[in-house]
């Protein structure tokens, strides 16, 4: 065969293909079959590069009575896998054909990552009833990447694997050794041939997928043009921008199989997140995965939940869970790589999206946070040094002060608890309350943040409530029970910080006349309850 194959499922170019077999016999009936010099050739181009196929027989002789031939030899090369197989030491008869060795060699490479695959086992087979097995599977799993903390990972495997076609059926029990630990893995499947079912049950020690499956790196910003516009002539041309990440989220996969399982890891590594002591279990129907009674250990705290995902139905995703104990500050570093917030407490969350790409995802978040927070803080402003600093530069005519984030500064709380409601990707700040010995913090309007854009629209209400409570508040008096509103507002990663002083200079002003005044009549704050009263009805308070 000279030409190209248009099949969508199978599209290739320039495909030259040939089969040759001098002498080929087969009588059902009587079971036999006898094949001599069989070759097969194919060649030809796919969508992301050639490819190579290759059989060769040389002798192969099956009866009732005996089954004698020569080593099948094989070779695969495609899309970067350049695999070889093979079938050694041919004997038995058509009932039990033994086969001494069935092996496969591969090796596969994707970017710097090559995975080198090596299995051996006996193979016995029953072409009457059409069933065979691998009794005593053993084989290597050898990965090699810079990325890697010792540049590779070698997993030695050990396992079996029954066929029964009539029955439709096979089992499969896969004993593998992942960086020091267990890996067990028992699953039973029938109805094979048209949509499988699947009971598993898998064990595993310590299982760190952003090893084993590394995410997409991202794609590179192009560079931005000059701020006049020209042409530097004496730097060298910027490389080609890298091609945009397609993040489109396929979950054709979960359509069709059946499948009930548990899941137990010791230690679990996914997307940076860290936990322990993670269980669950699985049942995938009609394209619709639950996981429930998950729970973990999790920074410190504890995560109980469930988890749907819905492939059939446009990708629903929807989740409801309950973290206890939580350290807040290495869970965000972890999940988001942003230093933003410390403290230990409780999280709460009921939330669903659905989409196609992870873009479509955010787009369509809603539900319900709720965070509970003690002995923490907010990385990015020392609220109490910018107040104090901002105090002593304070006029009737001051403007509103903007300060950058610098996560070297931080502001303390004792308590803080938020609630937020999502829709389409934004969260609302239905509730903030921040309690530090010195400051209250509430939420004021607006109070958004977005998840979709990454940004931030959030006033935060700020109001002294007992200045000696800090060595520093002292400066603080004449803001005490005054609210100055902070207007943070940014991408998440670089946010500013506004101190909207206009909205507070009345206040302000009045709060340090009456305790000027109160110093004076009672000198230097000496005095009783008549001069507190006075001073109220002189103030209109």
């Amino acid at each position: 065969f000279q030409g190209d194959v248009t099949d969508p499922a199978a599209r290739a170019t320039n495909v030259d293909a040939s089969v040759a077999m001098p002498k080929l016999s087969i009588d059902p009936h009587k079971s036999q079959l006898q094949i001599e010099k069989l070759a097969v050739r194919a060649k030809g181009g796919v969508a992301d590069g050639p490819f190579e196929f290759a059989v060769d027989a040389p002798a192969l002789n099956i009866s009732p009575t005996q089954a004698t031939g020569e080593a099948l030899t094989g070779r695969v090369r495609i899309s970067g896998l350049d695999a070889s197989f093979g079938l050694n030491g041919i004997s038995g008869n058509a009932t039990e054909l033994d086969i001494k060795e069935a092996k496969l060699d591969s090796t596969s490479k994707k970017g710097e990552r090559v995975v080198k695959l090596t299995f051996a086992s006996p193979l016995s087979l029953n072409l009457l009833q059409r069933r065979g097995g691998l009794a005593g599977l053993r084989g290597d799993v050898n990965i090699t990447d810079p990325g890697l903390p010792k540049g590779s990972l070698q997993i030695p495997v050990i396992g079996s694997l029954n066929v029964d076609l009539l029955k439709d059926t096979a089992n499969s029990k896969i004993n593998a050794v992942l960086e020091g630990g267990k890996f067990d893995l028992t699953a039973d499947i029938a109805k094979l041939s048209d949509a499988p079912q699947v009971n598993f049950a898998l064990a595993v020690d310590t299982l760190d997928l952003d090893k084993l499956v590394p995410p997409a790196a991202a794609a590179a910003a192009p560079a931005k043009p000059p701020a006049d516009g020209k042409k530097d002539e004496n730097k060298p041309a910027p490389p080609a921008p890298a091609a945009p990440v397609d993040d489109t989220i396929n979950l054709s996969a979960l359509v069709g199989p059946s499948v009930n399982g548990t899941l137990k890891v010791g230690k679990l590594v996914v997307r940076g997140l860290k936990a322990d002591d993670v269980a669950a279990a699985l049942k995938l129907d009609r394209g619709k995965l639950d996981i429930s009674s998950l729970t973990a250990g999790l920074y410190g705290g504890k995560l109980a939940g469930a988890l749907s995902l819905d492939a059939a139905q446009g990708n629903q995703l929807a989740t409801k869970m309950s973290l206890a104990g939580i350290a807040i500050e290495p869970l965000l570093m972890d999940l988001a790589q942003r230093d933003v917030l410390s403290g230990t407490g409780s999280l709460a969350l009921d939330l669903k999206t659905a989409g196609a790409n992870s873009y479509a995802m955010k787009s369509g978040l809603g539900g319900t946070l709720q965070v509970r927070l003690r002995d923490g803080a907010v990385k990015g402003i020392n609220l109490t040094q910018t107040l104090r600093e901002l105090k002593a530069a304070l006029k009737p005519e001051s403007q509103d002060e903007t300060v950058a984030a610098d996560t070297s500064k931080q502001t303390a709380f004792s308590e803080m608890d938020a609630d937020l409601a999502f829709t389409k990707g934004v969260a609302s700040v239905k509730r903030l309350n921040v309690v530090s010995p010195l400051l209250r913090v509430t939420q004021g309007e607006p109070a958004t943040i977005d998840f979709v854009r990454s940004e931030l629209d959030l006033v935060a209400r700020a109001r002294v409530v007992n200045p000696a409570a800090d060595p520093e508040g002292k400066e603080l008096i004449d803001l005490k029970d005054v609210t100055i509103p902070v207007h943070v507002k940014g991408p998440f990663d670089k946010p500013s910080y506004t101190l909207l002083w206009k909205d507070a200079v009345a206040g302000i002003l009045k709060r340090s006349l009456e305790n000027k005044l109160r110093e004076a009549v009672t000198g230097k704050g000496k005095g009783g309850a008549a001069v507190d009263k006075a001073l109220k009805g002189l103030l209109g308070k």
